[in-house]
């Protein structure tokens, strides 16, 4: 009755054979993957941000904020790596530019809008720095009743709204890529 997750971003690099032809990979990536019984993602009143990003400079970042029903920002956890470097985030605030109270977001968002603007501001214990995060593409999954689907945005079964954005992100100059995923209750 449990389940695990892990995360994992970085260079990545290989071969992958498709119909029969061999292709040469090589770049950023992040890799996902749950297993187990069950995962509970109901938002209820709280929600998250998790931030993938990779960037040309060979940063990689991945930032986990739980967010309060008032929009700050609860918990956070995450890490910047490059190469052997590895540094934990001892904190971070999260913002959105889409000018919509938090309530609203679940079913703006449903209906395929997404703000313009993500900014991460983590501190690694040197001071907070900044990140601006552009998402090009929302892709919403709502949750009904432990299913992922977004069958019926009125249904009274629906409990929130998970985000995929793919974002181009900027990081103190430097350009990278990435994808943020947001949880907002449906009220």
């Amino acid at each position: 009755d449990t389940q695990d997750h892990y995360d994992q971003s970085g260079h990545y690099s290989g071969h992958v054979t498709i119909d029969g032809t061999e292709y040469t990979v090589e770049g950023q990536g992040f890799r996902d993957h749950s297993w187990g019984w069950f995962r509970d993602w109901t938002p209820g009143d709280w929600g998250h941000y998790t931030g993938t990003l990779q960037f040309e400079n060979g940063e990689c970042l991945t930032l986990v904020a739980q967010i309060r029903p008032d929009g700050s920002v609860r918990d956070t956890f995450g890490y910047r790596a490059n190469g052997d470097r590895v540094d934990t985030i001892d904190d971070a605030t999260v913002s959105c530019d889409d000018n919509l109270k938090r309530q609203e977001r679940g079913r703006t968002w449903a209906e395929g809008n997404h703000p313009t603007r993500i900014t991460y501001g983590p501190d690694f214990g040197d001071g907070q720095t900044e990140i601006q995060c552009t998402p090009l593409h929302n892709l919403p999954i709502g949750y009904e009743d432990r299913n992922w689907t977004l069958s019926d945005p009125d249904g009274p079964w629906m409990k929130g709204v998970l985000n995929r954005m793919p974002v181009d992100a900027e990081w103190d100059g430097v350009k990278g890529s990435g994808w943020i995923e947001a949880t907002h209750p449906f009220n």
